[in-house]
């Protein structure tokens, strides 16, 4: 229910370039650090675009195609889906 709000604090709290639209979805959110978003305007199957601290990011990185195969992802446990992020 806050998660948008979480997200929306952790990038004032660091000093992060954009915001957060209307049409921004927060549905995921790890350890207060990192979340993900989908953009409601994007079609049934959004692609899905990630933000950690302390990456020095300008901008949400996409990370899925599409919600769904964003899902099967992370519940197969892929190691590779925050790969990018991470290295």
């Amino acid at each position: 229910m806050y998660l948008k709000e979480w997200a929306e604090e952790l990038l004032e709290e660091n000093n992060f370039p954009g915001k957060l639209s209307e049409k921004d979805f927060v549905f995921w959110i790890s350890q207060g650090y990192m979340f993900c978003l989908f953009k409601l305007d994007e079609g049934d199957e959004p692609p899905v675009y990630y933000y950690c601290e302390g990456k020095r990011l300008t901008n949400f990185v996409k990370i899925a195609d599409s919600l769904s195969s964003f899902l099967y992802r992370f519940y197969s446990l892929d190691k590779e889906l925050f790969k990018a992020m991470n290295g």
